[in-house]
């Protein structure tokens, strides 16, 4: 199977498991890959809690879609790292997806202990990863990344609340400055791979 890419300057013809060789001549295909797998994690994420707050009927059919995104984002760091890193990055999104929809179901529930714990999990699952990823890459800087996931951890929190309240506005401001995160720590990510 292969894919054509349009819209670079020399568009060639590759092999899907062959990315890496295109993102290593065209490194802006790494940078747009990465923002897709991170934008879809942040749009499914805030489905997500759509669906729960509104007590819709597609929780699950969300939740099937929101955990392929750990593996999608591992995909796209297979082309630089071990493939043990790789599904330990994979492991990583998926625990981060599993708190938040534990820290979303507690404030639900109005269960302000278990609220409280999730909270000090992802911040501390948080740190986890700024850890991890600094074994990945010795471009990254730990003072850049460890603030981009916390600050993801603070708009997710935000998020939540918002739309627990009917803030819908206010939701909606939130969710745009939680993708522009999330754009970000991409960026980030993708940078430090290019930069190699």
């Amino acid at each position: 199977m292969c894919c054509k890419i349009t819209g670079i300057k020399h568009p060639v013809t590759y092999p899907m498991l062959s990315t890496y060789i295109v993102i290593m001549e065209y490194p802006h295909i790494m940078h747009l890959t990465m923002r897709k797998v991170f934008s879809d994690l942040a749009f499914w994420l805030h489905r997500l809690v759509v669906c729960k707050t509104a007590s819709l009927n597609c929780e699950r059919y969300i939740l099937d879609r929101l955990k392929l995104t750990p593996t999608d984002i591992a995909a796209v760091f297979g082309n630089y790292i071990p493939k043990e890193s790789a599904v330990k990055i994979t492991a990583v999104f998926e625990k981060h997806i599993d708190l938040v929809t534990a820290l979303l179901a507690a404030q639900i529930n109005s269960d302000h202990k278990n609220v409280d714990d999730y909270i000090q999990k992802l911040y501390a699952h948080a740190h986890e990863k700024a850890d991890f990823f600094m074994t990945l890459n010795p471009n990254y800087a730990y003072d850049e990344l460890r603030p981009l996931l916390d600050m993801n951890i603070d708009l997710i929190r935000s998020l939540i609340s918002a739309r627990l309240c009917s803030e819908h506005q206010k939701e909606i401001i939130i969710f745009d400055a939680m993708h522009h995160n999330i754009l970000n720590l991409a960026d980030f990510l993708a940078g430090g791979f290019v930069a190699d």
